[in-house]
């Protein structure tokens, strides 16, 4: 229910079919790392030794791809790391004739990890910058939100139910219903230029 935003039905009905599918590279626990490692491979959809990314690329030919790591790389990766696979992840993108659209990520302030989360979006919004890659700045977007928009767990996003359903403000109250509107909002700025365009 896009509520007060059904000028994006356009792009709901354009991307629909990608929309209700879970992606090969976007599983639980996945950093940016693993999403490199056959091991993470659907062995149903995959060839032997291929990567969930590029698997992923091959099975779907996407025409662009919302690309979120950071979460789970902050417990495992340093700033030095972390842009070395953000950039291979973009390049590998870029290589497939995908458009790479970064999203920052929110984080709790007051964890222990807070300062290593913005760097690492610092770094994000640099590497967009220096590929000339659209961003979802949902760090920017989670700061009037409770606690961030992040969970007890202090990394999940804060839910408001399955659905995507604008109807009642959710999306000025949780997170998730915040990231699926400003991911939207992208994808309906990038249908209109580069689809409808005709680039």
């Amino acid at each position: 229910d896009l509520g007060p935003y059904d000028f994006l039905a356009d792009t709901v009905d354009h991307f629909a079919a990608s929309l209700d599918r879970r992606s090969v590279a976007a599983q639980v626990g996945l950093n940016a790392f693993s999403v490199f490692d056959p091991f993470w491979a659907n062995s149903n959809d995959c060839e032997p030794n291929e990567t969930p990314l590029a698997c992923e690329y091959r099975t779907q030919q996407p025409f662009a791809a919302v690309i979120l790591f950071g979460p789970n790389d902050l417990r495992v990766l340093n700033s030095e790391d972390y842009e070395t696979q953000m950039r291979r992840i973009i390049e590998d993108t870029m290589a497939a004739g995908v458009i790479p659209v970064l999203s920052t990520f929110s984080a709790n302030p007051d964890a222990a990890m807070y300062g290593q989360a913005l760097r690492f979006n610092v770094i994000l919004v640099d590497l967009a910058a220096e590929y000339g890659a659209p961003v979802v700045n949902l760090w920017l977007a989670t700061g009037l939100l409770p606690n961030r928009g992040i969970g007890d767990d202090d990394v999940h996003l804060t839910a408001a139910g399955e659905a995507v359903d604008f109807s009642g403000g959710r999306e000025a109250r949780f997170g998730v219903p915040l990231q699926n509107l400003i991911v939207l909002h992208t994808l309906d700025v990038l249908r209109r230029e580069l689809v409808e365009g005709g680039v």
